[in-house]
Parts: structure tokens; sequence; C-alpha cells
């Protein structure tokens, strides 16, 4: 049995697969994508190809967890009163608010990060069905769909010291998403979104890690670690990193073990585009 990381960004999709008994990552795989409008098709095209290739041989009860980036995904932080009597009632009035679309086209999840506070979750249905239904031509069965932001911070602990206070970005193409962390407890995010007709700068940034640290009144000796789809791009990631204090990248395999040379060319081209892809494959199952 083999667990399947397979993360669906806007530029490419990435995929760490490992045996079930080891935590070693045996192939890596990614696969470009087009920026279309017909953003369904190029990707049922991408996992055609590797179907075709026989690029990925699933073997029975082979599990695939899944995440991706949309700029339909919402996430926020909702703060919950003790006399509140349903969570789900109060969270979908909040998705309303924020999409003016009935909550019955999204698939809402909710964790509770700190006292009274919850990490909300909520990713378009058609969405998740396309791309399960692309994950079951190869062979497998979605078992998971998570939260890009969640998946590096499982990311972060598995690879780096958790004590004291972290901050950990995930840069999409068009949203910045950074968590606070404190001693491996997750306790605040905070996520903006970019107009579509930019990039993403230094500044944007800067103006998203200015906005978590005075809400929770952070340092600036805080060390922040990158990561995300613009990084696939290495020139731009230095480009992104060198304006900016106290940062650096998240390695992805600082510590966790990918096996095979066939995997060095691609380790070193675009490793830091495999972080949530490399998380999703750690997972117990």
């Amino acid at each position: 049995m083999k667990v399947y990381g397979i993360y669906i960004g806007y530029d490419f999709m990435s995929i760490a697969i490992r045996n079930v008994d080891s935590p070693v990552i045996t192939p890596l795989l990614i696969c470009p994508l087009r920026r279309t409008t017909d953003r369904y098709s190029e990707v049922a095209a991408a996992f055609e190809r590797i179907a075709s290739e026989k690029i990925v041989s699933a073997e029975k009860s082979s599990v695939a967890l899944l995440a991706f980036e949309s700029p339909e995904n919402q996430l926020w932080i909702t703060q919950v009163a003790s006399e509140t009597p349903d969570i789900n009632e109060m969270v979908s009035w909040e998705l309303l608010m924020r999409t003016g679309e009935s909550v019955k086209n999204y698939n809402i999840s909710s964790f509770q990060i700190h006292g009274n506070k919850h990490l909300v979750a909520a990713s378009k249905i058609r969405d998740i069905e396309f791309y399960t239904k692309q994950i079951k031509r190869l062979g497998l069965k979605t078992i998971t769909v998570e939260p890009s932001i969640v998946s590096i911070i499982n990311l972060f602990e598995l690879n780096y010291d958790v004590s004291g206070g972290k901050l950990l970005a995930f840069l999409g193409c068009h949203k910045i998403t950074i968590a606070y962390i404190k001693d491996g407890k997750l306790i605040d995010v905070v996520q903006n979104t970019i107009h579509l007709s930019n990039l993403i700068s230094s500044e944007d940034v800067m103006k998203t890690r200015a906005e978590i640290s005075y809400r929770n009144e952070i340092s600036n000796d805080v060390h922040l670690y990158i990561t995300g789809d613009l990084l696939a791009d290495k020139e731009y990631a230095d480009f992104i990193l060198a304006d900016m204090a106290n940062s650096s990248y998240l390695d992805p395999f600082k510590t966790i073990v990918v096996h095979s040379d066939s995997n060095k060319e691609l380790m070193e081209k675009y490793s830091l585009a495999f972080g949530v892809a490399v998380s999703l494959s750690q997972k117990m199952v």
C-alpha cells in the first residue's frame, strides 16, 4: 500500500509517494500547468498524461491525500463564544458574508486551534468532486482534502524545532497565508488576497506579516519561514526573500528522506515546490 500526497497549484501539480510502512519518499513527480480560463481541462490533461505514461502504478488499497489552490478557497479565523449553540450555523453565515454564495456550494471544515478560536476552511464542492474524480483515474481513493497552510504547519513540525514562536508563510499566486505557531501550537492565521493582475511582492508579504504580528504582539525577531507556489521559480523566490529580514525558505527535505537518484534533479530544481505534497505523503493512514 502506498500513500500519495497530491498538491494542485496554479502553475504545477506535485506528487510525493511513500510506502505506508516507511517515512521514506520514493518517487517525486512534478507536472506543469498552464494558466488558462479552462482550468479543469488543463488539470484533466495533466492527469491523463500521468495515467497514460504509467508514471503512477497504484497498488491495491493505495490512497491519496489532496490539497489544491483556487481563488475561491476561503480561510479565516473565527471566535466562538461559549454560548454559541451551533458553530456550523455561525460559520455558514460568515461564509455567506464573505462570498455572497449559498453555503450549499462549499465544503466547510473547522478546527479548534487555541482557546475559543477556530480555523475555518471552505472549498467549492465542484472543485473537490472534479479533482477526486481525476485522482480516481489513477486507481487511488482520496481520503483527505486539506488546506495548504495546514499541510505546511505539519511539514514544519516534521523538519524543524517547534519550540518558541514561528511564522510560516505560504505564497500562492494570488493569496498570502501566514500562520503563527508557538511551541508547536497554531495560534493564529491571516490570509490576504492580491489582485489577480498583480504578482505577490515582498512588500505584500511584509504587510501580511505586520498584520498577524500586530494582532498577536509578535516581536520582529520571530523568524519567518516561506514556501508556496511562487517559490517554484527560484529566481523570483530569491527576489522576494532578498528584501525581508529574519526570514528563510522552509526546506521540505531538511530531515525527510527521499530515495532514488532519479529524484535528485527534481529536488535541486523544484525542492521548494514540493512542500505540501511531501507533508501530505507523511500523514498516518
